[in-house]
């Protein structure tokens, strides 16, 4: 009995496939053959699933094949040639496949498939269009119509039988002329007449589809029209709504394009923190005055402005509407050092005191929570010039990162080298460059001096962008998207890591001192930025 072993590849890679029956009929006695079956496309190092060729034929397929045993490239239909159809052993061959003009109007499919002994090493498809076409110069100029109740006419370029459906408004457009059309296998031009109904309200489109004669939806062609009527259109940013992040008072301005006569009233009108600066009736376009308050609240403020039109006799309604949102200033949330401030955080061996607190060596405090805003950390006094203060951020969902590890930034004053510390792990990022450009800029570290550590959280596209700051100086910037090209707008240094950290995210605050002779602090503050929820 004899057994094959097939070893097929694409140039340049091996693989040794065995059945499963095969081993199991396997014997001392077997003569065992194996088959190294080569292939790829010309120039391309492997061979599609699919190719499509046009109706004329002018594109051909070219393969490489090889193979240490006799081989060969087959169909089953005669619309398409194979040279050389098949091989010997030895030398790389190049095939040709080319297909015969397809005068049918449809397409018409095959597969091929490249053998080497009992051995299929790869299966595809070949799809030869057919010359059917179905074309409405109007598909890609659109239709216009005027307000009052008319026609308009388009051309269908066909050698099929075809047909027109109104698809989209129904209820005012119809087809009055030409509904079908088309003969096989001649090349025809066909005028289609719709009709409109007198548009009383704003501007509409309708779809006219053009179906081929097996009504396929792969093929449908569609031409849409567009009826005059009454515009009344506020110019939105792109983001869709009026965005003021400034809580202080202030004056918005609003252009709204319109061929009507219209005017301005609040959806709201409890919503007394805004008021109409001027005309409120417009005949056009023109521009719309709205005066803010100042938010002094906790919130951000929503605001629906309404436009409609002043309709006459048989006109219809329209209203439009435009969305404006005021920031706050958000409040810093000050956490005092002492038994009442941070009682109910999570403790490891820190004893609170009454006004501040004493961290020791490895004694620090957490709490979980935490959105992106300002932290701040105030240092009243460190021991000596070996202690090592610090306030991190753990970002909760680590499972989002390949590695599976935490990621924390901390900002820290250490005693060895790098005196300060604009971390982040895991780890990768520059420490030395950044503390050697600090240090230069601002000077060494006072250690008998009371300090600031501070770390702002900042949107940057849907992720968190880091600010490491010293007593107010700007240190460092990092931006987590996973794009390790970033350089930092504050030093010039390039970031080293990739971890990702979305701008929803939450965190756990740590505060503690890890080495030397401790630190004391007396107060931490949260301020959260504005959420839009964007």
């Amino acid at each position: 009995m004899k057994n094959t072993f097939y070893k097929l590849s694409h140039w340049g890679m091996a693989l040794l496939l065995c059945s499963g029956f095969c081993l199991s009929a396997c014997s001392d006695d077997d003569d065992i053959v194996s088959v190294d079956l080569r292939y790829e496309e010309v120039g391309q190092n492997t061979v599609n699933d699919a190719y499509t060729i046009d109706a004329k034929g002018t594109k051909t397929i070219q393969l490489r094949i090889k193979s240490d045993h006799p081989w060969k490239v087959y169909g089953t239909q005669d619309w398409f040639t194979v040279s050389p159809s098949e091989g010997e052993p030895g030398e790389a061959n190049i095939v040709t496949i080319t297909c015969q003009e397809n005068t049918k109007l449809d397409d018409r499919m095959d597969e091929i498939n490249i053998q080497s002994d009992y051995w299929i090493g790869k299966t595809f498809k070949i799809c030869q269009k057919g010359i059917a076409y179905l074309k409405a110069e109007a598909a890609e100029t659109g239709l216009n119509g005027q307000k009052d109740a008319g026609t308009a006419v388009f051309h269908i370029e066909s050698n099929q039988p075809w047909s027109v459906q109104i698809t989209e408004g129904e209820q005012w457009l119809q087809v009055t002329k030409n509904t079908t059309g088309g003969k096989e296998y001649e090349n025809t031009t066909t005028p289609v007449t719709l009709s409109y109904k007198t548009n009383k309200g704003e501007e509409r489109t309708g779809k006219i589809t053009i179906y081929d004669r097996k009504k396929d939806e792969e093929t449908k062609v569609h031409v849409m029209l567009t009826q005059n009527g009454i515009v009344m259109q506020p110019q939105v940013p792109e983001i869709g709504y009026f965005k003021q992040v400034d809580p202080k008072a202030h004056t918005l301005k609003v252009q709204v394009c319109s061929n009507d006569k219209w005017y301005i009233t609040k959806g709201n009108e409890k919503d007394i923190w805004y008021q109409f600066v001027g005309e409120t009736h417009f005949e056009g376009d023109a521009e719309v005055t709205i005066a803010l308050d100042e938010n002094k609240g906790d919130a951000i403020r929503n605001a629906d402005i309404l436009i409609k039109n002043e309709f006459e006799g048989d006109a219809e309604e329209i209203t439009k509407s435009f969305r404006i949102r005021q920031a706050f200033e958000p409040k810093e949330q000050i956490v005092l050092m002492n038994a009442g401030g941070i009682g109910s955080w999570e403790n490891e061996g820190v004893t609170a005191g009454d006004n501040e607190t004493f961290f020791d060596a490895n004694q620090c405090i957490k709490k979980a929570g935490f959105k992106p805003g300002t932290f701040k950390l105030h240092i009243k006094s460190m021991k000596s010039a070996k202690s090592h203060p610090y306030m991190a951020l753990t970002y909760m969902y680590a499972s989002q990162h390949p590695s599976g590890k935490l990621h924390e930034m901390s900002i820290e004053y250490n005693s060895g080298a790098n005196t300060y510390w604009c971390f982040n792990t895991p780890w990768g990022f520059a420490r030395p460059q950044v503390n050697a450009w600090f240090t230069k800029k601002y000077g060494k570290l006072d250690h008998t001096q009371e300090h600031t550590l501070e770390l702002r959280l900042t949107k940057y596209d849907k992720y968190v962008k880091t600010i490491w700051v010293y007593d107010g100086n700007l240190a460092h910037s990092h931006i987590a998207d996973g794009n390790n090209t970033h350089k930092s707008e504050i030093n010039g240094i390039s970031q080293s890591t990739e971890y990702v950290q979305p701008y929803k995210s939450t965190m756990t605050v740590r505060i503690g001192c890890s080495a030397g002779g401790g630190a004391t602090f007396d107060w931490f503050s949260y301020t959260p930025n504005v959420d839009w929820d964007e």
